[in-house]
């Protein structure tokens, strides 16, 4: 499910509840608005970011300055309490010179990076993996370009290349919930479920309530033949979530484990 950025946490869903998603979230880059501008005289160099649907500041921060304290600034700037971004209000952003640089460049990389996102939801890989390089050769810096691109590597069977990159990946962010879901995925379709469980408990070392991890882990658990641990962690995904579709597919997993039938 593509995921509009500057940036959104969205869910996404596994695939046919039984399975684990192949390719986790994209990230997508909202430009909308008017470009980016320079005031009168350079005096300052400026320009307004529209936020999208589920944005933070935080994000909106790491992406521009590649610094997260600069939430603050942002904040003040545009006399905001950052709680809340409602989509498609203004910010006003400011910058040095050094640091105007690199907005410039992201900016100049936003627009084959969302051609990429759309084109990967759409299924037309080679498009995305082509828009990805397009995004990443104007903006080497831009890490959610490498995380799509690692995506597209993984929706076509690439593991090996996938799981590289994303180490280094996850060597820069390293809690990181979308870095390590991907990873927690890429070793499921590897049949490496022991680690996959690793990686979806370390999401929820730092997320008790991420429901894709705990479902996932669970799910991993049982396909490693560890069944009481996997009893165990279905027990702990309907303590978050009792009604949904996969709260009945979680039922059903526990129902298989506590009668000692066969798990599918």
């Amino acid at each position: 499910m593509p995921r509009r950025r500057f940036l959104r946490p969205v869910l996404c869903l596994l695939a046919g509840l039984a399975l684990i998603s192949a390719a986790g979230c994209s990230r997508k880059l909202a430009r909308r608005g008017p470009p980016p501008y320079v005031r009168e005289h350079r005096e300052e160099y400026t320009l307004t970011h529209v936020v999208a649907e589920g944005e933070t500041l935080t994000r909106i921060a790491v992406n521009y300055y590649g610094d997260a304290s600069r939430v603050a600034d942002i904040a003040g700037w545009n006399e905001i309490d950052g709680s809340l971004l409602a989509a498609g209000s203004a910010l006003l952003l400011r910058f040095d010179p050094g640091e105007w640089q690199r907005a410039e460049r992201r900016f100049a990389a936003m627009a084959p990076y969302n051609r990429g996102v759309d084109a990967f939801g759409q299924g037309r890989l080679d498009e995305a993996l082509a828009a990805f390089d397009e995004a990443l050769t104007l903006d080497p810096g831009f890490v959610d370009a490498r995380y799509n691109r690692t995506l597209v590597l993984i929706r076509r069977g690439f593991y090996d290349r996938a799981e590289s990159e994303l180490t280094l990946l996850l060597a820069e962010r390293p809690e990181d919930s979308d870095f390590l879901f991907a990873r927690g995925n890429i070793l499921f379709h590897q049949a490496r479920f022991e680690e996959a469980a690793a990686a979806f408990a370390a999401i929820l070392a730092g997320q008790p309530a991420h429901r894709q991890a705990a479902f996932s882990r669970a799910r991993s658990l049982g396909e490693a033949g560890l069944r009481d641990e996997a009893a165990a962690a279905w027990r702990s995904y309907l303590a978050l979530d009792a009604d949904s579709r996969w709260a009945d597919e979680a039922r059903r997993q526990l129902r298989l484990l506590e009668t000692g039938g066969d798990l599918p």
